[in-house]
This record gives structure tokens, C-alpha cells and sequence, in this order.
């Protein structure tokens, strides 16, 4: 952004201050009048936050565990329509945890499985310094899927509000083989743990929607922290 003020002849004696491609028309004649707005203008321009979004605390513990509780809990319950769905038609519960969207996609258990690789693993990632992509097996039942969810979700709620705050500058790395790419704690968890998170919660929906298990948005969605009236 660039900020110019020009001050046409003075038989209009008008001055235009630009912003961008705003013009702005003050009421002033002269070049003197001027000055102290513009002055205004750029301090204003490279001031840090107002008193009142300073007073506005929303820490990285805000912005992390409890979104990736409601998006748990839901998934939980969307694990519950999965099997009621292969009851009702006859199907194994290895054969829909199998099922993939794509040939080239990883199937819904693993999808499950990856929602608490990224929201505890990648809490604990942060904690340790290094995290790396789990390898490990998924569950082939549903009474196993329902137990990483919950773990995750135990753990999660578990945390303290301090020590999620404390990782926001602490480094993290990345690393998969030679590969390690550099974080700090928050970018780790708000540019990669989270986008991979809802990723893979969106999947496991998916998949179950494309099988044709009656789901829709509230159930990916789960329960909103509406504000509670006192």
C-alpha cells in the first residue's frame, strides 16, 4: 500500500490524499493543513493493534483443541452411523473400513485413524520438537476406531491451556526420510496439523456418504460452543 498527497492549483486550493486507489477529499486549502494529516495517517498506518483488540485474548489453545474436540466427538458419532449402516445391510465392518473414495486414496479407517495423528499427534509433535507421518495399521472393526477417537479426545482434554500457549514459538520440525521442514509450534499446528485434520474428517465423511450412509452436514459438523446465556 502507498499513500501520496498532491495538492491541485491553487485556484481549486482542494487537496486529494490517495491510498491505494482511494481518494480521499479532506477539507483543507493548503499544503500546511495538510501535513499533520498525512503525518496522522502514517502513524496510523504502522501503529500496532488497538486497546481493543488487545483486550480480544485468543491464544493458540483457542484456536486448536476445542474445534478439534467438536470435530472428534463428531466423528465418534459418524462411526456410530457406520456401523449401524453395516448392519442394517448385511455388510462386514472390514469391508467399509476398506472402502476408499478413490483407487489412489486411502481408505476410512485410515482416514479416522489420521484425525488423531493430526490433533494429539500433532499436539505431542510440537511438544517433542519432530513429528512424523504414523505408518501404523488401522483398526478393521469399528470398536477400534472408536478408541483411537476417543483416546485422542481424552488426551486432548486433558491438556492445560499454558502448555498448548508455550508451543507457539517453540521449534518443530517436520520429518519423513531426509526431508525436515522447519516450523514454529503455531505455524506446525494452525499450517499443517490443522488443514490436515479437517482433510481427513472430511474424508472419512465422504466416503461413508459416497457408500450411501444418511449423513449431511450436522453430523460433520458436530456440536457448536454456542454461548450459554447465564
Amino acid at each position: 500500500m502507498w499513500l501520496r498527497a498532491s495538492v491541485r492549483s491553487e485556484a481549486t486550493r482542494s487537496a486529494i490524499v490517495r491510498i491505494g486507489r482511494m481518494e480521499i477529499r479532506p477539507p483543507v486549502t493548503t499544503r500546511r493543513q495538510l501535513a499533520p494529516m498525512l503525518a496522522q495517517c502514517l502513524r496510523n498506518r504502522h501503529a500496532g493493534p488497538t486497546n481493543r483488540s488487545r483486550d480480544m485474548s485468543f491464544s493458540l489453545y483457542d484456536a486448536v483443541i476445542p474445534s478439534n474436540l467438536q470435530i472428534l466427538g463428531a466423528l465418534d458419532r459418524i462411526v456410530d452411523k457406520a456401523e449401524a449402516f453395516c448392519e442394517e445391510h448385511a455388510m462386514t465392518q472390514g469391508a467399509l473400513i476398506d472402502t476408499r473414495l478413490a483407487a489412489d486414496m486411502l481408505p476410512f479407517g485410515y482416514q479416522v485413524k489420521s484425525c488423531a495423528v493430526h490433533s494429539i499427534g500433532g499436539i505431542d509433535g510440537a511438544r517433542t520438537g519432530s513429528f512424523s507421518p504414523d505408518m501404523s495399521a488401522w483398526p478393521t472393526d469399528f470398536a477400534g476406531l472408536h478408541g483411537i477417537v476417543r483416546r485422542a479426545m481424552d488426551a486432548l482434554s486433558a491438556l492445560d491451556r499454558d502448555t498448548i500457549d508455550a508451543l507457539a514459538d517453540a521449534d518443530t520440525q517436520f520429518a519423513v526420510g531426509e526431508t525436515k521442514l522447519p516450523f514454529t509450534g503455531a505455524n506446525f499446528l494452525l499450517s499443517f496439523s490443522q488443514p490436515n485434520f479437517y482433510f481427513h474428517a472430511t474424508m472419512a465423511y465422504a466416503i461413508l456418504r459416497a457408500q450411501g450412509v444418511k449423513l449431511g452436514k450436522r453430523d460433520f459438523i458436530g456440536m457448536p460452543r454456542m454461548r450459554v446465556s447465564p
